[in-house]
């Protein structure tokens, strides 16, 4: 009985400092990314739903999400692809290349395969991982509104900011006309 409680601490003290290091670790690698990666600004199109357990949040949709390609490889729907990026004449993303494996030789973000155009002109179609923007519930209902009214305005500009860095990347704000949809949605009427 006395061997079994001298493991049983031991194990209780790497199990509580495991429990603890790897919700450090994810943070800490989070905000290396906001904090020295590259932000890339990218076009947005509406959706808003709402999950039970994390609460509110508007859903991205973004317009460079497909790329015409002149290989014969074959995509599948549901895989992972890392997506070559580089900002165009007007400050946006545009997406310049798809991988099945990260490129070292320029910027790319990761994503998931939702279409393959087998077709000429073949394409690949994708959806990117950062495409949900949690917001408090409170703000939630106005920003939805503004933000929807804005993207069927063809006068109006919006696009998501997101921090890049070596594959990883981090939505740190939503842009509607030049200022943040949370600033937005807190002027009151």
């Amino acid at each position: 009985m006395r061997l079994k409680q001298k493991w049983w601490l031991p194990l209780f003290s790497i199990m509580l400092i495991a429990q603890i290091a790897v919700p450090a670790y994810m943070v800490y690698e989070e905000e290396s990314v906001i904090n020295t990666g590259t932000e890339y600004r990218f076009e947005t199109a509406a959706l808003d739903p709402a999950d039970p357990f994390r609460g509110r949040y508007l859903t991205l949709s973004f317009a460079e999400n497909n790329i015409e390609i002149d290989s014969t490889e074959e995509w599948r729907r549901g895989e992972t692809i890392y997506v070559g990026i580089k900002n165009n004449n007007k400050g946006f993303v545009q997406a310049i290349s798809v991988h099945k494996t990260p490129p070292r030789d320029k910027e790319y973000v990761k994503a998931k395969v939702t279409r393959f155009h087998r077709n000429l002109p073949r394409k690949v179609s994708w959806e990117y991982g950062f495409n949900r923007y949690y917001m408090q519930e409170f703000q939630s209902l106005k920003a939805e509104t503004i933000y929807r009214n804005a993207t069927r305005d063809t006068n109006s500009v919006t696009y998501a900011k997101v921090m890049v860095k070596h594959g990883k990347s981090t939505l740190t704000d939503v842009i509607v006309n030049d200022t943040s949809i949370v600033s937005l949605s807190r002027i009151v009427e």
